[in-house]
């Protein structure tokens, strides 16, 4: 019976040895760090000396944030140009010339194409439903120690943002807080308002 039994338990030995080995996947964390690594090593003095001190997130940006700042800066772009138009068209009505003529076509192209640039947002929105609030973007403190070229080991501290699973591509880094982006990425979609953006009509 004994002799029986043991391949039975060399085979779930083996199994709980393998499950055991098995590599555990790195956190976001984890892959954060090591893509600014990969993007600070070759910039840095002394690669050696580096010495990493933290790592904080900090903030994170949803799709609705992007969406909402961008369909913000179309409103007052669609605003500035009808205040223009409307200066326009009453010096057309006294003054008419080539340039106020050609004015006055710039500005309803730009305004007719703006709004439809708006109505591709709303529709993008309403077509993302609940996914509008997944994060499309993280932010991070992020600070390290190395010797700068005196070979005076100094601290730094940046701020890195970041977009999403699975990569967490860095999308901005910098030591000047005046150089974060308030939405670093895009949305679902916002191809196809880059697109119209580029269409003259």
């Amino acid at each position: 019976m004994k002799n029986l039994l043991t391949p039975y338990l060399l085979c779930l030995f083996c199994v709980l040895f393998l499950v055991s080995c098995k590599e555990v996947p790195p956190t976001q964390q984890k892959i954060v760090q090591d893509n600014i690594e990969d993007y600070l090593f070759d910039k840095l003095n002394d690669v050696e000396s580096y010495e990493f001190v933290k790592l904080d997130l900090i903030d994170s940006i949803t799709f609705s944030n992007n969406i909402e700042f961008r369909r913000k800066s179309y409103v007052k772009k669609i605003e500035s140009d009808e205040y223009s138009l409307n200066i326009e068209n009453k010096f057309s009505g006294s003054i008419s010339s080539d340039a106020n003529l050609n004015n006055i076509v710039r500005l309803e192209e730009s305004i007719a194409k703006n709004k439809r640039i708006l109505s591709v947002i709303d529709s993008i929105t309403d077509h993302l439903g609940d996914n509008v609030n997944k994060v499309a973007s993280y932010t991070y403190h992020f600070a390290f120690r190395a010797n700068n070229s005196l070979g005076v080991k100094t601290l730094s501290n940046f701020i890195v943002q970041t977009d999403t699973a699975p990569s967490f591509r860095i999308l901005n880094l910098t030591d000047n807080e005046n150089e974060v982006f308030l939405t670093p990425n895009g949305f679902p979609g916002y191809d196809l308002v880059l697109d119209l953006l580029k269409q003259k009509n």
